[in-house]
């Protein structure tokens, strides 16, 4: 089976000391795709590094947890698959927010990349921004927002991610979910070293998992 984790942070120090494994066993798990979200300026580089050491795609962008100014965010950008990890979080001030997002939106657009879309708590106020724009492909990673907005997102040209929150038996709304999603629109992803799956809570998620991770949705899907 051919797989792609669409979101794991393998330039994270929570993999310094065993990469090369790291990307042993998703190879051997199947993984042949693993795309790498930067997430702040100072850590571009290293994001670009580990990603062509290992002959994987990787995005760029200001993560809300860590705004800064995007600078020269349109020069960093050869050779990227999109535009991200950017968005929205009910952390923090949402006009500060804003500010750093809708530059990363408007450069997304102009270059007509995609975008690693990170959203927990204000998903009316993201739609409101991505409503200005026709389309915005890219992806939601982890998605976390109602069923009844899966629809408004698809519409915009975007897919879903999910994670190994989908192995847990109690995790009926991820689960819900993953079923309201186009089998079109969804992506697997680890969101490595977070977002465990079950059996392995509190401990580091990795591309490997992304097997389990699939057959859990399948799962879900067919039931």
């Amino acid at each position: 089976m051919r797989l792609f984790d669409s979101h794991c942070h393998l330039d994270f120090p929570a993999f310094d000391a065993d990469r090369d494994d790291v990307v042993a066993r998703a190879r051997r798990a199947g993984v042949e795709r693993i795309l790498v979200p930067g997430t702040e300026p100072s850590t571009w580089a290293r994001t670009r590094d580990v990603a062509t050491r290992y002959g994987l795609e990787f995005a760029l962008g200001v993560h809300p947890w860590f705004l800064n100014e995007i600078g020269d965010l349109a020069d960093q950008l050869d050779g990227a698959w999109g535009v991200g990890e950017c968005g929205l979080d009910r952390k923090g001030d949402l006009d500060e927010q804003l500010a750093v997002l809708r530059p990363q939106l408007e450069l997304a657009a102009d270059l007509g990349l995609p975008v690693v879309l990170h959203c927990v708590g204000r998903h009316a106020e993201l739609l409101a921004e991505l409503a200005r724009f026709s389309r915005m492909p890219g992806v939601l990673h982890s998605y976390s927002g109602p069923v009844e907005l899966v629809s408004k997102y698809a519409d915009l040209g975007l897919s879903f991610g999910f994670g190994g929150a989908v192995t847990w038996p109690e995790a009926r709304k991820v689960h819900a979910r993953v079923r309201a999603v186009p089998q079109d629109r969804l992506l697997l992803e680890s969101d490595g070293p977070d977002q465990a799956r079950q059996g392995r809570r509190g401990g580091r998620s990795e591309p490997a998992d992304i097997a389990e991770i699939a057959a859990c949705i399948q799962g879900l899907r067919a039931a």
